[in-house]
């Protein structure tokens, strides 16, 4: 093994190289005078060069968060809806992606719905309490 091993694994179990050593020092390091506004723009630098990957990030978080799905499990139910609303079957607006249509009770996932179905169709249909077997019986 070389010195420049026994260095390197030394640094890595040290307790100031820790992430959460780490962490605590770029905040005390922000909080000195003038630091603050260079914190900023390094900030701002890094999110503008970032800025796909931080809201690729975001949305898995969020799919997680609030679906328990992955990233992965969406892509599969987007495939498997051939990229389309599973009422409808149209495809989503320009720019956007199908939303997660979740029962809110039980959470469980339903499919991939576009924003006017998610929010007019089954919006109104959970949040008033309306039968579903009513409004196809109505519409027959």
């Amino acid at each position: 093994m070389s010195r420049l091993d026994t260095r390197k694994r030394g640094r890595r179990t040290s307790p100031s190289h820790t992430p959460e050593a780490k962490a605590a020092y770029w905040k005390k390091w922000a909080e000195l005078p003038g630091n603050r506004e260079k914190a900023k723009n390094y900030q701002k630098k890094y999110a503008r060069i970032h800025s796909e990957e931080l809201k690729e990030k975001a949305k898995n978080r969020r799919l997680k968060r609030l679906y328990n799905i992955t990233r992965e499990q969406y892509d599969k139910m987007n495939e498997a809806q051939n990229g389309r609303c599973k009422l409808c079957a149209n495809d989503p607006a320009p720019g956007k992606s199908l939303a997660v249509d979740h029962c809110h009770e039980t959470g469980k996932v339903r499919g991939l719905l576009c924003r006017m179905c998610n929010r007019n169709i089954i919006g109104l249909i959970e949040s008033q309490g309306i039968d579903p077997q009513k409004i196809v019986e109505h519409l027959a």
